[in-house]
């Protein structure tokens, strides 16, 4: 038995099949953008780069300004301050021969914070766990250095206590004077 086959319909087959082929075989897959950015994003990337360096610059020299005032300030107090871990300035009032604080202790604090030209802002009783960023850092970092029932001045910056923004209580850029008090005895 013998089949007869339509040749035009077998030439058709085979050009449409030829052209299928043709086009799956010449069809580029478009480069993707990189998954972190947007095409959008990465044509505005100079103007965003300008800004952020603005930015940067601007809180430089703020916290340039804050280290001039604060130095300007030890100079002028009869005082002795030290200068801490970061820039933060203390003195302590009352000195004890307590156990130090160390990382995860918890302290039972007084700290009363004030503007440098000792305008108040609040006064807080807390207990606290040492090193664990339960309080602005400036106050933390004193503890460190403290003893069970001491108490200390500390005077410090912006950035290393209330930052950029403040807290609502501190204005933004605030540079602080804390009297700070260890309730543990």
């Amino acid at each position: 038995m013998h089949f007869r086959t339509n040749v035009p319909m077998k030439r058709l087959l085979y050009i449409v099949l030829a052209f299928s082929m043709t086009c799956m075989a010449c069809h580029r897959v478009k480069p993707q953008s990189p998954s972190s950015r947007t095409s959008s994003v990465a044509q505005n990337t100079v103007e965003d780069d300008s800004a952020s360096m603005a930015a940067i610059r601007f809180h430089q020299q703020m916290a340039a300004l804050a280290d001039e005032q604060l130095i300007s300030l030890v100079k002028q107090s009869k005082d002795t301050f030290a200068m801490y871990n970061f820039g933060v300035w203390v003195r302590k009032t009352i000195v004890t021969d307590a156990e130090e604080y160390k990382r995860g202790d918890k302290a039972e604090i007084h700290a009363v914070v004030r503007t440098i030209d000792d305008k108040p802002l609040y006064d807080i009783i807390s207990t606290v766990n040492v090193g664990k960023k339960d309080i602005v850092f400036c106050i933390d970092i004193a503890l460190y250095e403290m003893r069970h029932g001491e108490q200390a001045e500390i005077l410090s910056p912006w950035y290393m206590a209330y930052g950029a923004a403040g807290d609502g209580i501190v204005p933004p850029y605030q540079n602080v004077k804390i009297q700070l008090t260890s309730l543990d005895k």
